[in-house]
């Protein structure tokens, strides 16, 4: 049981959010004071909200689709893949090895092209692939 520093009322570890940054594990203010204060400064902020929305809009119109790859220090290909340009590449969800191969490569993402589709961007993904498997060159694709 915890107290919320905004309404005062008294209540179970499931009415916060988790904040490992803090020595109790949770947040100090309840789940529903934080989210109406997440509202408030939406509507308090609209014009930056719709900013940065538009922004998105505009960084994917045109052509949404990318296909890019990673590279170790010896510039060999570690890994090829497709998707939405700008935003930020995640480890999360990764399993660990996966995550240890990722380490030895340039932080940097190599855009390839710049595709309409998902469809188009995923066969230039598929092409590439084949490519380099021809040549004896094994990109990281799933390791377990």
């Amino acid at each position: 049981m915890k107290k919320c520093s905004k309404c005062g009322e008294v209540k179970g570890d499931d009415g916060f959010y988790l904040d490992r940054t803090r020595g109790s594990g949770l947040t100090a203010q309840c789940k529903l004071c934080m989210n109406i204060g997440a509202e408030q400064w939406r509507l308090n902020n609209r014009g930056r909200v719709n900013k940065n929305a538009r922004d998105w809009q505009l960084l994917r119109a045109g052509a949404p689709f990318v296909v890019y790859c990673h590279s170790d220090s010896l510039n060999n290909v570690v890994y090829i893949g497709h998707g939405y340009p700008g935003r930020p590449w995640q480890r999360s969800g990764r399993n660990a090895a996966w995550q240890r191969h990722f380490l030895l490569c340039d932080r940097a993402v190599h855009i390839i092209g710049r595709y309409n589709t998902k469809r188009e961007a995923a066969l230039i993904e598929s092409a590439l692939l084949w490519h380099l498997e021809k040549e004896g060159r094994y990109p990281l694709l799933n390791i377990e």
